[in-house]
């Protein structure tokens, strides 16, 4: 059965995103985006508002 170490729990820091890019081939911040959104308890997700507020250490166009 195959692993994915990033992934977590989904509650994990985003540092451990960022040293993966080579595996999956999306950058750190594709990958925060997207392990932030894989943490979305309804159909609506995120907007990109709460997104940014959730990963600060991007800026706002970084994350568009």
């Amino acid at each position: 059965m195959p692993t994915n170490k990033q992934m977590g729990n989904g509650n994990t820091g985003y540092q451990s995103q960022q040293t993966s890019n080579a595996s999956n081939g999306f950058t750190p911040i594709q990958n925060a985006v997207l392990n932030h959104l894989k943490t979305a308890t309804t159909m609506a997700g995120f907007s990109r508002t709460d997104i940014c507020k959730q990963l600060r250490q991007f800026s706002e166009n970084q994350v568009q």
